[in-house]
């Protein structure tokens, strides 16, 4: 067994916090809020501690981590894909240990 290596959080991109809990906003639904929602929106003041990694921007790893086969570069946690114009079959790419 491997050691256990520290991997970025991909649900708060190792920021610790998000506001995945405001949902998404449509293009019209952005426009109707105000410039003080919006600028107040992108400086995070409606951000949460990330669930996942409570809030320490990173997840423990344990194990090996997926290699894409076809290239051989390590993927991500919830990564399916590393190959963005060529994506192997599933069958192609090495499960974790």
């Amino acid at each position: 067994m491997s050691a256990p290596r520290w991997a970025i959080c991909s649900r708060c991109d190792g920021e610790g916090k998000h506001s995945g809990h405001l949902g998404a906003f449509t293009g019209s639904e952005w426009e109707q809020e105000d410039d003080d929602f919006k600028e107040r929106y992108m400086q995070g003041d409606y951000d949460r501690a990330c669930e996942r990694c409570e809030g320490t921007g990173k997840v423990l790893r344990t194990g090996e981590p997926k290699i894409c086969q076809c290239c051989g570069e390590e993927m991500g946690l919830d990564q399916q894909f590393c190959c963005s114009d060529d994506f192997p079959e599933p069958g192609d790419l090495r499960e974790w240990a």
